[in-house]
């Protein structure tokens, strides 16, 4: 019964990958997330300058006017008297890099970098006439890919034609992922590859970290630490403020633990894959699953490159799904071959996708054993992937929690996640932003399924005389690596935001910088649109009926485990 959504599965599961990780900065609002970290601060500044220029201009208009009605003489001698006056202020913010107190312990004078997402574009020749893309993030080339086989996919789907399915998708995961493939051994299939970039330039006090995404957590940090003294060097300022979104998070982890937190002021973690997600264990395992879920309007409203004139196929989609319509038809296609599935993979899926090391880095421990033996059957030809793989999921990514407690002892830390919304992928319900799961992006929270509430009965996890339950009762925050440093906001999908309606700033420059220092930025907060938050309104006392609604949603999830039943059951 599953065989065809294993099949029909891969195809969505790679388009998820590219559509729901951030791209590069010019690609997924990047004037707007660095412009809104920075504004505060450069505003100032600019506000500093003006009024320094109109305190040594005005005593010049003064002379000025009263000099005008005389001859050219007096005014071709006055300018020499004032030239030095006017030229002063204008050479003032040259200077000011290196007039900034960097005894002071507040983080804001540190340069901030922040460290971009994977599935960025890849060129051949960067920056020369005859450059040519070699990856184009999004789902632009996942697209073009796909057109020359999606004739001959449908056909073979309507046929039942199982074998020519799998014939179409490795065609065109090839065409899609074929000029960016590495070696087993780390080295690249076409040599030359680059990520166009602007590493180095500075944005008021903001830099961008860019890098080749395909590459190894371990690499990464090393190439982090580089562009770190690269950026010190430039501005000097002993220390750093570093943000990781997205894909970058297991680099920033790999970071502090092979090079610590002494080149560091703070660290945040954005809705990060350091952890990894289920989406690309259970890929990595060869059991991703074609749900309902998965053919719902929901994987339409993943990515910004579908049009606004989809919305009424999503309504259509979402119906059927309301209607249980998608059920029966995700029965249908479970009459796929297992053998063209394994075709898939063996053919297109290990050697293309997962010879890159950055996949490994995204898969989750609980999935790694398991996911090694299945998708490469014991080949010996992957043995040195695997190598750099275990070395980062057993030095890092196992001690996660370890790893950042031990850093938040000497710098500010800070973790951002999102909740309330399902994962597209996959036969689960957790909480996620979408692409990953709260309790893998928060380093350990307890979430009720999206749709239900954690019931009255429930008792945060960690005893503690401060309360970490969420408002709505959707998150137990307490379990979380850092409860204190970690704050949800609910309906975020994964995107680019970085600075929360001002709240990075502030929290650069708090004394307090927890969840409880401050009201206007709690623990737990909602996504109105991007750029606007709203804290979630203080949880009202349970009545009884609650109570009782509470009692008959848990026996109906109960029953809906039991008997398999799709979650839009008790909705």
């Amino acid at each position: 019964m599953k065989r065809t959504k294993r099949m029909f599965c891969l195809l969505l599961a790679a388009a998820l990958v590219a559509c729901c990780a951030p791209r590069d900065a010019r690609a997924a609002e990047p004037e707007e997330t660095t412009t809104s970290i920075v504004e505060e601060t450069t505003a100032q500044e600019a506000t500093e300058q003006e009024t320094t220029e109109q305190e040594t201009t005005e005593p010049e208009t003064t002379e000025q006017e009263t000099t005008e009605p005389e001859t050219t003489e007096p005014e071709t001698t006055e300018p020499e008297t004032t030239e030095p006056e006017t030229t002063e202020p204008e050479a003032a913010p040259e200077a000011a890099p290196q007039a900034i107190d960097y005894t002071k312990a507040d983080a804001r004078v540190y340069p901030v970098i922040e460290m971009q997402g994977s599935h960025s574009p890849l060129y051949f020749n960067e920056g020369k006439a005859d450059q040519v893309i070699a990856f184009e993030g999004g789902a632009e080339m996942m697209k073009r890919a796909l057109y020359p086989i999606l004739g001959d996919l449908i056909t073979a789907g309507a046929m039942l034609d199982w074998n020519g399915v799998s014939d179409a998708l490795v065609r065109w995961f090839w065409a899609w992922w074929g000029e960016i493939r590495i070696n087993p051994d780390g080295t690249d299939v076409n040599p030359g590859l680059t990520r166009i970039n602007d590493n180095g330039v500075m944005y008021g006090n903001m830099c961008h970290f860019y890098f080749d995404w395909r590459r190894d957590a371990q690499t990464l940090a090393g190439e982090l630490d580089q562009y770190i003294d690269q950026i010190r060097a430039k501005t000097h300022a002993p220390r750093v403020n570093v943000i990781a979104t997205s894909g970058s998070g297991p680099a920033l982890l790999a970071y502090l633990h092979y090079y610590g937190t002494e080149k560091l002021s703070s660290a945040m973690f954005n809705q990060t894959l350091h952890n990894g997600s289920g989406i690309v264990g259970e890929l990595a395992q060869r059991k991703l699953h074609l749900t309902p879920r998965m053919m719902s309007g929901d994987v339409l409203k993943m990515g910004e490159e579908f049009p606004d004139q989809l919305g009424g196929l999503t309504a259509i989609l979402d119906a059927l799904y309301q209607m249980g319509v998608l059920d029966v038809v995700s029965k249908f296609l479970a009459l796929g071959s297992k053998l063209g599935v394994d075709r898939v993979y063996d053919d297109a899926v290990a050697p293309l996708m997962f010879t890159l090391p950055y996949l490994w880095d995204f898969c989750p421990v609980e999935y790694y054993e398991s996911a090694k033996a299945l998708m490469f059957r014991g080949n010996p030809v992957y043995a040195p992937v695997i190598a750099r793989a275990d070395k980062f999921k057993y030095e890092v990514q196992a001690r996660a929690d370890e790893v950042v407690k031990e850093a938040a002892k000497r710098i500010k830390v800070a973790i951002r996640v999102g909740y309330n919304i399902p994962t597209v992928l996959g036969n689960t319900n957790e909480q996620s932003d979408r692409l990953i799961e709260t309790s893998l992006a928060s380093f350990g929270s307890v979430g009720s399924e999206v749709g239900l509430r954690l019931p009255w009965w429930y008792r945060q996890k960690v005893s503690s005389a401060r309360n970490y339950l969420s408002p709505d009762r959707m998150i137990d925050a307490s379990a979380c690596g850092l409860p204190d440093a970690t704050w949800f906001s609910k309906n975020q999908y994964h995107q680019m935001e970085t600075n929360y309606s001002g709240w990075y700033q502030w929290w650069l420059g708090a004394e307090e910088a927890t969840v409880f220092g401050n009201p206007d930025y709690p623990q737990y907060s909602e996504m109105l649109k991007t750029g606007e938050y709203v804290p979630l309104p203080p949880a009202a006392p349970i009545t009884l009926k609650e109570k009782l609604n509470d009692l008959w949603l848990y026996f109906l999830a109960f029953w809906r485990k039991v008997l398999n039943l799709p979650m839009q059951w008790i909705e």
